[in-house]
């Protein structure tokens, strides 16, 4: 005769093929639980398994004591225990597991306690991480002030730009949005009688208050993709092309902060850099300014100083920059606010840096730079004062004039002299002519013909030239009368 079967129908967490299903009750099916009826059951199985214990299923041990009890997933006194140590390596395995896992929340594992002491700032400093460095950094400050401290050592080694704030109150308005587009867009899918049947968008009233103030998501500055933003229109020889190559390789680095309403903040740090060497000697020098660096352009600029200035306090001495950098580094509280910051100084600023933040502020630089020349600045300044023209004399002055005869004039070239001389010589010389010194130094500017051996004193050639303007006014009056 066969033992009756072991019926545990009651007992929870039991391998299926060691229950009968002739002995399970209908209420069982019925996902009702008789506990009269496994109780039944269990001491009539009692006498067969008095004298040991078995396993049932992965990881669960069910044994029976010497007092007759039935013990599920505790230590028993009788039987073989499952192992601790297999129970404990799957525990760990599974926490580190959703500790590590990229899609784990930032709220699952222990946030470590950083000091402010232990923040690392360029170039004095640098953090170490590697293959066993948690991934991400799970970090937990007192407070914002401390957590400022340690951004500001994180970004001064590769620079961290603020993508996103946000709050529950935002975040509830913007799942409300997309609730009630995916709403629209299901009754747009649908049959105008099925739409206007369809019910309306429940509107969710919860009371559940969350207890953080806000959430800020920093992102590498190399994150993201190049995107082309030029003319589709334009052919390609119009367009300005950039030839610099990008500094975006779609980098995955980022820090998550959460603040909580009692002014704890949680990070979670993403610290793996994809695409390039955030510690590399040439990083600094690529892509964007340190934000201390920055920061400091800015109050150079609006302290009133200008582009020249401002490199001249960046080109110190080699031997005062190391003297400087020593003693910070022994010393970081003897900073000088009145020099550049000490990463400025192991940094090469470009000009078109401190170009481009000025021309920001300050607008054209060419409307507050001085001239570099000083005499191009006295010239500017020197007062133009007026010509005064001297009055006109009589028409006498012709036989004033006598210089003497040791100047002489060719006849020849003379008259065609006199022919360009017609229109300021009438009008008793007003226009060219200031009075008799600028007339003779006018005729001795005419050239002499010497080489002709045809000289002609000066006195004769000045009557000469009136009795020509004497011809020529006669030649205008009888042309006004017709009988030319």
């Amino acid at each position: 005769m066969s033992d009756p079967p072991l019926n545990l129908a009651g007992v929870p967490h039991v391998d299926d093929s060691l229950i009968d299903p002739q002995l399970a009750a209908e209420a069982f099916f019925d996902a009702k639980f008789d506990p009269d009826f496994a109780a039944a059951a269990v001491a009539a199985a009692q006498p067969q398994y008095a004298g040991g214990d078995f396993q049932m299923g992965v990881g669960v041990g069910v044994g029976v004591d010497v007092n007759g009890n039935v013990g599920v997933g505790v230590p028993m006194q009788i039987g073989v225990d499952m192992s601790q140590s297999v129970l404990d390596a799957g525990l760990d395995n599974g926490l580190d597991n959703q500790v590590l896992s990229p899609n784990s929340s930032q709220d699952d594992g222990i946030h470590v306690h950083v000091p402010v002491t232990s923040s690392h700032m360029a170039p004095f400093s640098r953090p170490q991480r590697d293959d066993t460095t948690p991934h991400p950094e799970l970090l937990s400050f007192t407070n914002r002030a401390e957590f400022d401290v340690w951004f500001e050592g994180e970004s001064s080694w590769c620079h961290f730009v603020q993508r996103r704030t946000t709050t529950p109150e935002k975040r509830a308005e913007e799942r409300l949005r997309a609730r009630i587009k995916a709403h629209e867009r299901m009754l747009a899918s649908m049959a105008p009688e099925e739409a206007a049947s369809a019910p309306p968008l429940k509107r969710r009233r919860r009371n559940r208050t969350s207890n953080i103030k806000e959430k800020v998501t920093y992102t590498c500055h190399h994150a993201g993709r190049y995107e082309a933003k030029h003319s589709t229109t334009l052919p390609r020889e119009k367009l300005r092309l950039n030839t610099k190559k990008s500094v975006k390789c779609d980098c995955p680095a980022r820090i998550v902060l959460t603040e909580l309403d009692e002014g704890e903040c949680k990070v979670s740090y993403f610290w793996r850099h994809e695409g390039h060497d955030a510690y590399a000697d040439d990083e600094l020098e690529s892509g964007r300014l340190p934000k201390v660096i920055d920061e400091w352009l800015v109050a150079q600029i609006h302290a009133g100083k200008d582009t020249d200035e401002i490199r001249r306090a960046l080109m110190m001495p080699e031997d005062e920059k190391a003297a400087y950098l020593r003693q910070i580094a022994e010393d970081p509280s003897s900073v000088d606010p009145e020099k550049p910051p000490p990463l400025a100084l192991t940094l090469r600023i470009k000009y078109p840096d401190i170009y481009n933040r000025y021309r920001k502020l300050k607008g054209p630089i060419k409307d507050f730079k001085p001239p570099k020349h000083p005499r191009t600045r006295r010239r500017t300044e020197e007062k133009i004062e007026p010509i005064h023209v001297v009055d006109i004399p009589t028409n006498g002055m012709v036989d004033t004039v006598d210089p003497g005869p040791s100047y002489q004039l060719s006849a020849d070239n003379m008259v065609d002299g006199f022919a360009a001389l017609r229109e300021a010589i009438d009008g008793n010389m007003s226009d060219p002519f200031g009075g008799h010194e600028h007339l003779e130094r006018a005729l001795l500017a005419l050239p002499r013909g010497v080489d002709q051996g045809d000289d002609t004193d000066l006195n004769e050639a000045m009557l000469r030239m009136a009795e020509a303007q004497n011809d020529e006014k006669n030649r205008e009056v009888w042309a006004g009368v017709g009988l030319e």
